[in-house]
């Protein structure tokens, strides 16, 4: 699987904020798009639920799996 780019269309369409694992301090770091990018820094709850499924830059570019703030995209 390879990684979506790292652009402003993807940043844009990115759902992350939507997400309940994104937190205040994602907010804070102006997070987003972590499948284009690496894990997050802030500490992520992975009991919560996902929604990389749902976004738009997970479909576009045909990703596989989730928790992509919490887990690297391999290429």
């Amino acid at each position: 699987m390879k990684k979506p780019i790292n652009d402003a269309d993807n940043f844009d369409n990115c759902a992350c904020p939507s997400c309940s694992l994104f937190s205040d301090c994602n907010r804070g770091n102006a997070d987003r798009t972590f499948c284009a990018r690496t894990p997050s820094s802030c500490v992520m709850d992975d009991k919560k639920h996902c929604i990389c499924p749902q976004c738009s830059v997970y479909t576009d570019n045909g990703l596989v799996g989730a928790y992509f703030c919490i887990v690297e995209i391999k290429e």
